[in-house]
């Protein structure tokens, strides 16, 4: 460490400076390699620059399997320490709040010792991290004595599954004693569906905040757990057969303000408006924002203070021109229906996504007067939108100012 006698500067602008070396989600992996490297130059000038950089260089970590590249950094020697309890190692660790584990499904498929070995060194360092917050886990082998390991972790908020397989290197589950104490919570194209159960259950808690998956066996697994939950964010798919249970979900979370229902792909029902979930008045007061498919505005539409309302819908060809694009008299005739229901919230509507008939069925300008963000989806074939040529699916964005 370095012995540099410093000019005479308030401290406080080094320290704005040193706001500036902070890590940006639009960095490359080449860009971040660097970045680190600046800092652990800067690290080497004195005590203060020391005690400023350090926090920085670790604050975010990724631990790679088997897609490196030259930029991509081996944490092998410094998680080996770590699970010893080296001394600068645990001092060190102590700084990382966001944790990346990526690209590990090769290794194991190449040989099962390589899944050993990974959860031996780089998911036990994990669970030393005492300051971890958010933990992100893509492409990688995931064992349920790992994900319970992870309650000694008293910080950690946020959890990310994403493209990984679920797998026991033990006949026995694990006992846990209690869920995590997450706030937010992410599952999303897993690669089966062993452990979902157990699962839904260390995740199911009442300090969660946020719910995105896209997994059907998990939802009716977490949505069966007797937790009183208080979610604010849930995005989640539906088809028919969890209607019911997802009745009786959203009745008991009055919490909820932004809601995202997925229609998964294949699944057919119909486009029009009509009501499905059959909800009480009075369920979900807060909800702020909605996305979901058509078939669902009438159950949670009226009634609620939406102000943005984004409706999927599976779109086809009709035989009457609107601006140049083709709609057919059911079209019309659902856009109708549809324009019914959307002026049914109880707020100022300010962002709305519709499909194209709708736009063609009434004068926005005049329905939706403070209206900011306009989002139509339709075929353009040959069309030019925002200058690019698109050949199949077209999202146009319109602005308008309130008069």
């Amino acid at each position: 460490m370095g012995e540099t006698i410093l000019p005479l500067i308030a401290n406080e602008v080094y320290l704005a400076i040193f706001d500036h070396f902070d890590l940006s989600d639009d960095m490359d992996a080449a860009q971040r390699t660097e970045h680190r490297t600046i800092l652990s130059n800067l690290a080497l000038v004195c005590r203060f620059f020391c005690a400023e950089c350090l926090p920085r260089i670790f604050r975010s970590m990724e631990y790679v399997g088997l897609v490196h590249t030259k930029s991509t950094p081996s944490y092998a020697k410094f998680c080996r320490e770590l699970n010893l309890g080296e001394e600068t190692a645990c001092y060190l660790g102590q700084h990382v709040k966001e944790c990346s584990v990526k690209h590990w499904m090769q290794a194991v498929e190449q040989g099962r010792w390589v899944f050993h070995n990974f959860l031996k060194i780089y998911t036990k360092s994990i669970t030393r991290l005492v300051h971890l917050e958010t933990l992100r886990l893509y492409d990688t082998p995931i064992d349920l004595d790992f994900i319970v390991a992870l309650k000694s972790l008293d910080k950690l908020k946020s959890l990310s599954m994403s493209h990984c397989d679920f797998q026991s290197l033990t006949k026995d589950n694990p006992c846990f004693t209690g869920p995590l104490r997450l706030t937010h919570f992410e599952l999303f194209a897993h690669r089966n569906d062993a452990l979902l159960a157990s699962l839904s259950q260390i995740i199911s808690s009442t300090v969660l905040r946020a719910l995105h998956t896209d997994n059907r066996a998990f939802l009716r697994a977490l949505i069966s757990q007797s937790v009183d939950f208080n979610i604010e964010t849930l995005s989640i798919p539906l088809s028919v057969p969890e209607i019911i249970h997802l009745q009786k979900f959203l009745e008991k979370n009055p919490s909820i303000t932004d809601l995202c229902v997925l229609q998964l792909p294949g699944t057919s029902i119909t486009q029009s408006p009509g009501q499905m979930l059959h909800l009480a008045p009075s369920s979900l007061p807060q909800l702020r924002r909605l996305q979901c498919p058509t078939w669902l505005i009438a159950d949670l539409v009226p009634g609620r203070p939406l102000k943005s309302i984004k409706v999927s819908h599976q779109i086809v060809r009709g035989t009457q021109a609107v601006g140049g694009l083709q709609f057919s008299d059911d079209e019309e005739q659902d856009g109708r229906r549809m324009l019914s229901v959307l002026k049914e919230s109880t707020a100022v509507i300010t962002v709305l996504r519709v499909p194209a008939y709708v736009y063609a069925a009434a004068s926005f300008a005049r329905m939706f007067p403070h209206l900011e963000t306009l989002i139509l989806d339709m075929l353009a074939d040959g069309m030019i939108v925002t200058n690019r040529e698109v050949s199949h699916l077209a999202v146009i964005d319109e602005s308008f100012l309130t008069p």
